[in-house]
């Protein structure tokens, strides 16, 4: 049955990126990297690489929100539930991959990404 069995991380766009960065280090006590291009901010704040992606923005938003629904069998099951619903779905792309730090992001809709097989922790 495709279920959600956890939401994994999200994905935000604001104004103040650099100052958020250094509330969540220095304040909240969290661990936080870059992308290697800068122009993303991680938030660690438990085991796994990230639960918050911080990019700049000129208005606060929700980029995305990603679930942890299993494995490729359950992409498989929640490709075929979107569909019948009507609801358009796409494969990741490579860069959403990357910026998302999974190996295998397969089922992707507007705000909602649904991943499994988060990359290896440098």
């Amino acid at each position: 049955m495709a279920t959600i069995h956890d939401i994994m991380q999200v994905g935000v766009g604001m104004p103040e990126r650099e100052r958020f960065e250094q509330f969540a280090r220095d304040m909240l006590g969290f661990p936080v990297t870059r992308s290697p291009d800068g122009q993303v901010t991680y938030v660690r704040p438990d085991q796994y690489q990230h639960r918050i992606a911080a990019r700049t923005a000129a208005e606060p938003l929700l980029r995305y929100v990603g679930f942890d629904i299993g494995g490729p069998e359950e992409i498989a099951e929640w490709a075929t539930k979107l569909t019948a619903e009507g609801i358009d779905w796409r494969h990741g792309t490579p860069e959403e991959c990357v910026e998302r730090q999974v190996t295998k992001n397969r089922c992707t809709i507007p705000a909602i990404s649904m991943c499994y097989a988060w990359a290896t922790c440098c």
